[in-house]
């Protein structure tokens, strides 16, 4: 399990926002003689309205071109396992490819597990088409396990930024094809196999923290790393039971031992990141997310991340770069980067750049709640044209 929550600096929107109210209190201004000559015998108050109906509708028509084929696919998959994909719903849906399955009489049963951060579950047996959808939850930073015949074979951290449309694939290869029965192996990386005893104990913490018994899961795991301190997974949970408690130190032990047994787990290494951040080291918090980030170089959240360490740590080259990756990766899931590079535009002076990363933000997450403030500053700090 990766931390249910995210640090108080890494993450909350509000955060990233600065104190514009003094700057914003200036009138604007056009002073463009070729704007004025067009608008010669309008109201000061006409132009504003008809300044403010062009923006809304280029934003729109943005925002149509960017949605349209997310939807599409939405309407593709989710269609197929019979949600109704109504425009105003949320959805976290993907694909399983299934890889060398073609002979097989029956299908291993594959089952996807929506986790999200308020401690809800939600699972998904796939058919043959691979497809699974979740309707009416957001991509909020939880995460999707792929279990194959109660295997864990995948798991994937969710972006955060309340994202109401997100998709995300996994592939599943059957190592020994055309046989009638499940594969004996699959290409997982970490694949962590337990005796019947620990299995059933530690499903019984799942259905634990599922009820939000967080103290019941939390003696489980204890006592299942006591029984067998390689399983990295449990070490994983336990620290992020500790991280909700704000027992730091804890967390941080747990989720050391997770790394200890796989140095490469990404979830571990993104969690202790954090934890390190909020510890203020730094440093230590950059060469855990830097391998996080190597390893998972198609993760944005890793990236995201190590921005914001960078960032923390005063190195602002290399966060912006670093939050930039993680923008090209998921353009709309990571659309907080955007505050972020913008703060730091904004402390350096240039307010000609920080406006334009909250036009930017603002086109892909349009009912942000202090969307009011950004747009007083954006006007107050327009883009240059050429």
């Amino acid at each position: 399990m990766s931390i249910k929550r995210e640090s108080a600096g890494s993450r909350t929107p509000n955060s990233c926002l600065l104190k514009h109210n003094d700057e914003l209190a200036r009138p604007l201004d056009f002073g463009d003689n070729i704007y004025a000559s067009i608008l010669v015998g309008y109201t000061v108050q006409w132009r504003l309205r008809v300044a403010n109906l062009l923006k809304i509708a280029l934003a729109g028509l943005v925002l149509a071109f960017f949605a349209a084929p997310l939807r599409a696919q939405v309407d593709e998959i989710c269609g197929e396992t019979g949600a109704v994909p109504w425009m105003n719903s949320s959805f976290v849906f993907g694909r399983i490819n299934l890889i060398g399955f073609e002979g097989v009489k029956r299908l291993p049963k594959i089952t996807v597990t929506l986790s999200e951060r308020n401690g809800n579950e939600q699972r998904y047996t796939i058919d043959r088409s691979g497809n699974f959808c979740f309707r009416g939850v957001r991509a909020n930073g939880g995460f999707l396990v792929v279990d194959m015949e109660g295997l864990e074979v995948g798991r994937q951290l969710l972006p955060t930024g309340m994202i109401n449309e997100h998709r995300q694939d996994f592939s599943v290869i059957n190592n020994n094809p055309v046989v009638s029965k499940p594969p004996s192996s699959i290409s997982a990386k970490f694949a962590y196999k337990r005796t019947d005893d620990n299995e059933k104990t530690f499903q019984a913490a799942i259905a634990a923290e599922r009820k939000k018994d967080a103290a019941t899961a939390q003696k489980l795991y204890e006592g299942l790393v006591g029984d067998d301190p390689n399983d990295f997974y449990a070490w994983n949970r336990l620290g992020g039971l500790y991280f909700d408690r704000g027992e730091l130190d804890k967390a941080s032990a747990a989720l050391e031992r997770s790394i200890s047994a796989i140095p490469e787990f990404v979830p571990s290494l993104l969690d202790l990141g954090r934890v390190r951040m909020l510890k203020k080291r730094f440093p230590d918090a950059i060469e855990l997310l830097k391998k996080a980030s190597s390893l998972e170089q198609g993760a944005p959240l890793a990236h995201r991340l190590l921005g914001e360490a960078y960032l923390l740590n005063r190195q602002g080259t290399l966060g912006v770069a670093s939050l930039i990756e993680a923008l090209r990766l998921d353009p709309k899931g990571m659309a907080e980067c955007h505050l972020m590079i913008a703060k730091l535009y904004d402390a350096a002076g240039d307010k000609i750049k920080a406006s334009r990363e909250y036009r930017l933000f603002l086109v892909k997450v349009p009912d942000f709640k202090e969307r009011e403030i950004l747009e007083r500053y954006i006007k107050e700090n327009p883009e240059e044209t050429p």
